[in-house]
């Protein structure tokens, strides 16, 4: 392993600095024949294994553009005439339209194509649709760091904290390039945007309709701006504090209680650390982040933009805090609003996010017991979730020409068809039960359904007063209590 340790050596020269392995030779131990006070393997150890990793995520990566500019018809000009059905999304309308893809731009150096190009690339580097790509993806880079935090420590810490703030910028500069590929139509106010993959363009299609329901308090617009400030601030913070905790030193205790160990110097440390890798993709892939969301939430932003872009949309939402008082959120044009709440949102649940996760391994290797392995797991993941709640539902409405539906009525028509679907249930179960009852008992329970079906039929649809010899007289169908 002589030339990989050479190459290492210019990567990462350690003439001048102090590695993990020299503080571990100038310890002495409480417990010395203790199994996790043994020495970790050597640097190159996960060096090859980040590398050859690395080197797979690369090929797929490039396999994975490939098949997406093959899909979006960027690559081979003959095997396509024309976009699918599934290239291109009306802005305003839930349906996908037909619509001419890059095929029919002047050249491979058109803005429009060369602004699909980027997006195509960066959608394979950060959609989460296959797991075993980001398996294998994250090891990579967390097995390289590893090496590289046993050789030094702080210039480690500086490349983490540079490469996953550039890895949560992409998100934003595929949701501007997005926005800014729209193509309008001349005669309409309605245009196509072209999306970058399925995966946005299924997370897309699920703001298509006139409702949108935020996820978290920064892209809730309803949400007064003093608390969201509020809740930025606390978490960014706290997210700070963690950074800070983490440069300052690069020594920690051994389970034995011996003090000035090297985070990964130790086999136990070393270990911890590759536990901390499973737990960290276990927190991308798992429900926190609803099996593999983003939690930079991309296509709600987008479909904000878009909706913004057009100066004739406005947002309402039912105030809950003010008894129920509809109100009206008016934009424009690259509404300050939208993006004061987007740059947080990114600082918190882009940046912020990324760097919990990927220096998760590292805090597990910090801890000393069992214990503390569970805490801080769990401690750190909370962080990013203090702004995860529900927000207001916010309806998209065109101005002063559309009528926005009082949210009573509409709660009730929702309640309504709930009611007539749970009516279809009951009656193709009743008569699934009807075929099991003895023909002598029969009369007595077609007499039963039909009282059923009428008094609850008539009950929807013009809320008749039922009386019932035990319960006295109810009125159904009505809003009043």
């Amino acid at each position: 392993m002589g030339i990989l340790e050479n190459v290492i050596e210019r990567i990462f020269p350690t003439a001048d600095i102090m590695t993990a392995a020299d503080i571990y030779d100038e310890l002495t131990f409480i417990d010395p024949d203790a199994r996790f006070n043994q020495p970790a393997p050597e640097p190159w150890v996960a060096f090859m294994i980040g590398s050859i990793l690395s080197m797979f995520t690369v090929i797929w990566w490039i396999i994975r553009v490939i098949a997406l500019l093959e899909a979006k018809g960027l690559k081979k000009e003959t095997t396509k005439t024309k976009a699918s059905t599934d290239e291109t999304t009306d802005l305003l309308n839930a349906g996908v339209i037909e619509q001419p893809t890059l095929l029919k731009l002047k050249s491979a150096c058109d803005p429009q194509a060369i602004n699909l190009f980027i997006r195509v690339m960066i959608s394979a580097a950060i959609d989460n649709d296959l797991n075993r790509f980001v398996i294998v993806k994250y090891s990579a880079m967390s097995f390289i760091f590893l090496a590289g935090i046993q050789l030094d420590y702080s210039k480690t810490l500086t490349a983490m904290i540079v490469l996953y703030t550039f890895a949560s910028s992409l998100e934003i500069i595929r949701v501007i390039l997005g926005f800014n590929s729209v193509v309008h139509d001349k005669d309409q106010d309605q245009g196509q945007i072209i999306l970058s993959s399925n995966v946005m363009k299924k997370y897309f299609q699920k703001f298509m309709t006139k409702d949108l329901q935020p996820k978290n308090v920064y892209e809730d617009l309803g949400r007064n701006i003093f608390i969201v400030i509020m809740i930025f601030i606390t978490q960014f913070v706290l997210i700070s504090f963690v950074c800070i905790d983490i440069l300052q030193s690069d020594l920690t205790r051994c389970p034995d209680g011996t003090k000035g160990c090297p985070v990964g110097g130790t086999l136990g440390s070393w270990c911890f650390f590759i536990l901390g890798i499973f737990m960290a993709l276990v927190f991308q892939l798992g429900p926190k982040t609803n099996f593999g969301e983003s939690e930079q939430n991309p296509a709600y932003w987008l479909r904000l933009f878009l909706v913004s872009k057009n100066e004739k949309t406005n947002l309402t939402f039912v105030d809950d805090m003010k008894g129920g008082k509809v109100k009206e959120i008016i934009l424009c044009r690259g509404d300050y609003r939208i993006w004061l709440r987007f740059i947080m949102s990114f600082l918190i649940n882009g940046v912020g996010f990324h760097i919990l996760v990927h220096a998760l391994p590292l805090q597990i290797a910090f801890q000393s017991s069992l214990t503390g392995v569970v805490f801080r797991a769990v401690g750190m993941m909370y962080l990013v979730d203090l702004d995860d709640t529900p927000g207001y539902k916010l309806t998209v409405t065109t101005g002063k020409t559309e009528e926005v539906q009082d949210p009573h009525e509409r709660k009730n028509d929702n309640n309504v068809s709930t009611i007539k679907n749970a009516i279809h249930e009951t009656s193709a179960l009743l008569e699934k039960l009807k075929k099991l009852v003895p023909a002598e008992e029969a009369e007595e329970s077609d007499n039963y359904t039909q009282i059923c079906d009428k008094v609850t039929y008539d009950a929807i649809k013009s809320g008749p007063e039922v009386k019932d010899s035990d319960k006295g007289t109810h009125k159904y169908g009505s809003t009043a209590p």
